[in-house]
């Protein structure tokens, strides 16, 4: 922590009441930071250890090994093959074989398995006199990932088991497999899974959380750093700094936190392209300068947000309802085209929509620039936000009638 003592008496020796302007904001922002280990928290350690945790939390890509649990009523060879083709599914570990029904619903109750597959009695007899018998699968979709990829993959895999045994049953009629094939599967589907073709969940879903969480950062930071000189009541000598311009005062107070929070999305897509090897099928440059949009995006409504509310605390509130709807509207979890046409206008004030979509189109899609232009406009236009409120705000900084937040 030397270094940041230093620093701090750098800055100390550089706070100089006699000069003014941006740079002299500058300063004095740098001398409140190294004064603060509030703010040293939240604008590294904190996104340093969201990289962290997800560059090492979904680093598997896909959940694998879920447990299940079988309920075997025939006992008997073909329906042990069924057994056998299923725990051969990565995504699936049979983890016991119950004696009844009751005892594997428990399991399931406890949380101690995913699914449970119930193989009735006479399966094997009825398989081979092609009466159909039913495989019953139980899944648990309160949890919506693991729910639906064991569901998936145990249908495939039950549906290639039938194909299999009918296929064996029509050859000992005497049948050619060049006539059993097509009435097997009348249709056959070439599907083609494109820009993840791993289905890797980290490469949406890490790419997406990390930024989600950092505009939350940058909100809150925002918002703290001004309200902050209202509580305190020293924005007039904030004001006096900047030669009483609203204007420097903020470019000089946001000055250092806008080039603190661009590293750290920069970084991101470093780790994440780079290290990682995520796709990236366009221009890393064009995805770097709408990281440093989105920030520069969130700061301007941060700085539109504690105008319109100048007491840190409703300020506050306010950002961290607006970061926290910023992370559900952007389009991760639910697609924002099923939402009602209000809510689709709705998600549009948020950067991290756009930021979003300006990800998907560079880093999966590698669609031209033609694509992705109005994203970035979007987000120069959240810049003009502190204009609309400078006036109210430089009334609070000068005036300090507001309550203490």
């Amino acid at each position: 922590m030397r270094w940041i003592q230093n620093i701090c008496r750098w800055n100390e020796g550089l706070n100089d009441s006699s000069k003014k302007g941006v740079w002299a904001v500058v300063k004095r922002e740098l001398s409140r930071m190294c004064s603060r280990p509030l703010y040293l928290g939240v604008v590294m350690i904190i996104p340093l250890l969201s990289l962290l945790f997800f560059a090492s939390f979904l680093n598997a890509g896909l959940p694998k090994e879920l447990p299940i649990v079988t309920l075997d009523l025939d006992h008997t060879t073909t329906s042990r093959m069924v057994i056998r083709n299923i725990s051969a599914i990565p995504t699936a570990d049979v983890r016991k074989e119950m004696q009844s029904f009751k005892d594997a619903l428990d399991e399931m109750k406890q949380g101690k398995a995913y699914a449970i597959v119930s193989i009735p009695q006479n399966f094997q007899a009825d398989l081979l006199s092609q009466r159909q018998p039913e495989v019953v699968v139980y899944t648990q979709f309160g949890y919506l990932v693991g729910g639906s990829l064991l569901m998936r993959d145990l249908n495939l895999t039950l549906a290639m088991i039938s194909g299999g045994v009918n296929m064996k049953v029509q050859k000992a009629r005497g049948e050619v497999e060049e006539v059993i094939k097509p009435r097997l599967q009348p249709i056959q589907t070439d599907m083609h899974t494109l820009f993840n073709p791993w289905t890797n969940y980290s490469v949406y879903l890490s790419t997406t959380m990390l930024p989600g969480i950092l505009q939350i950062l940058v909100f809150l930071v925002t918002v703290y750093a001004i309200g902050v000189e209202l509580k305190e009541k020293t924005s007039r000598q904030w004001l006096a700094r900047a030669d009483k311009s609203i204007g420097k005062a903020l470019l000089g107070k946001l000055l250092p936190y806008t080039v603190i929070f661009t590293l750290m999305i920069w970084a991101y897509d470093a780790v994440f392209h780079g290290f990682l090897c995520y796709p990236m099928n366009g221009s890393y440059l064009r995805l770097m300068m709408g990281g440093m949009l989105f920030v520069m995006a969130q700061q301007a409504l941060a700085v539109f947000v504690i105008g319109m509310v100048p007491v840190l605390r409703d300020a506050l509130s306010v950002a961290a309802v607006l970061g926290t709807l910023g992370l559900t509207f952007s389009g991760l979890t639910f697609p924002i085209n099923g939402l009602l046409p209000v809510m689709q206008a709705w998600s549009q004030v948020f950067p991290i929509r756009h930021y979003y979509l300006i990800y998907v189109n560079e880093a999966l899609r590698g669609a031209p620039f033609y694509y992705s232009w109005h994203y970035y406009i979007f987000l120069c236009l959240f810049l003009f936000l502190p204009f609309v409120v400078s006036i109210r705000l430089k009334k609070a900084l000068t005036h300090q009638t507001f309550p203490l937040g």
